[in-house]
């Protein structure tokens, strides 16, 4: 395999990666909304602070925006020379 091969395959391998790392943080990010808010208030309310949930919906309302950031991550980090 020629030098530039390789650098290709590993530049897509790393693409991917990080296409399938930013899933992962949406991922974690919505499964950690409601108990970090819930640790929040547990925090601020005897300071008379509340934070309140807003309904979000499951992970699937937000699959529209998923589609579109997740493959388009990796191009915009190509684009701006970070591979």
């Amino acid at each position: 395999m020629s030098s530039t091969r390789k650098q290709t395959f590993i530049t897509q391998r790393l693409q991917i990666l990080d296409a399938f790392l930013v899933w992962c943080g949406f991922a974690l990010a919505y499964a950690l909304r409601d108990p970090m808010i819930d640790v929040l208030n547990a925090i601020m309310e005897p300071m008379g602070h509340r934070f309140f949930k807003q309904a979000i919906g499951s992970i699937g309302d937000i699959s529209s925006f998923l589609v579109v950031v997740v493959p388009f991550t990796p191009l915009l980090l190509e684009a701006l020379g970070f591979y």
